[in-house]
């Protein structure tokens, strides 16, 4: 069995390398990409030296774990003992989870696996290049979960809004802010907050820009100006009384809910909502 010193090499980097942004990239840590090859330098330079050694099985893991927690320490963006811990723990997993799916690769495709600790094995194809698919895989698949769980959590504070006024009845997608606590002064009521589309919806278009970037909305819609304050400035904000306001909660059932509806060039400026419902109207 003849070994070539860079097809070692190269697999030795390219697999420390995935494995090490794998478990940055699930702790959701800063990776910083100079550091994780030093460390698979690091680790591969070990490695081959440790080819070169006649040491019992018992002193090679004890060496190569410790390896592995220098390795960790050198890649993770803060030196503590509980997150060196954990992520020794997920780069352990990572390690044997593809190492596990390598072995099952090599064996598939009629090779044979010669040492496990230096892992010299027989196969046309380079393991180095089996780990850069494997680990866009494993990458893809985290990423797919993280969005999932993400849009998944985030749905619980999105609500259905039916909005009835003089004008027309509306359905809006409202997200649950706990930071606008915004309340009427004179009726003391939660403000429901909605972009000038949303607003300009209820009264089938009829609202001029000119008016609401002047602040004159009141001269052609009944509403009033009430004073509001906010971090970064203190501005008024147009607000109308709806005829009823509902929420959809999550057996379907209609919820009648007390709010003004206030009108606000920034907010709902992104994403998948059109509205700021406040906790206070709850």
């Amino acid at each position: 069995m003849v070994v070539y010193l860079e097809d070692a090499i190269f697999d030795n980097i390219v697999i420390t390398s995935i494995i090490l942004f794998l478990s940055l990239f699930s702790l959701r840590l800063k990776i910083k990409y100079l550091k994780v090859f030093f460390a698979s330098v690091l680790g591969c330079a070990v490695s081959l030296l440790l080819t070169f050694l006649t040491l019992p099985l018992v002193a090679v893991i004890i060496i190569k774990s410790l390896i592995g927690l220098i390795l960790c320490s050198i890649v993770i963006p803060k030196f503590t003992f509980k997150l060196l811990s954990l992520f020794f723990v997920v780069f352990l997993s990572f390690t044997f989870l593809m190492g596990g799916f390598c072995f099952f690769i090599i064996y598939l495709f009629g090779g044979e696996v010669y040492s496990v600790t230096d892992m010299t094995y027989n196969l046309p194809i380079s393991l180095g290049v089996i780990f850069i698919f494997l680990g866009l895989y494993v990458y893809l698949l985290t990423l797919a979960i993280r969005v999932f769980y993400k849009k998944q959590k985030l749905s619980s504070f999105y609500y259905d809004v039916f909005i009835s006024t003089q004008e027309k009845k509306i359905k809006i997608k409202a997200y649950l802010d706990s930071g606008n606590l915004l309340q009427d002064a004179l009726t003391g009521l939660p403000i429901l907050i909605v972009n000038f589309n949303t607003f300009n919806k209820i009264f089938n278009g009829k609202v001029s820009v000119f008016n609401f970037l002047k602040n004159t909305l009141n001269h052609t819609i009944k509403g009033r100006y009430i004073e509001v304050s906010t971090i970064s400035n203190n501005g008024k904000m147009f607000v109308i009384e709806p005829i009823k306001v509902e929420i959809k909660q999550d057996k379907g059932e209609k919820k009648e809910i007390k709010v003004l509806i206030g009108v606000s060039g920034h907010a709902c400026k992104y994403g998948q909502f059109e509205a700021l419902l406040s906790p206070l109207a709850l």
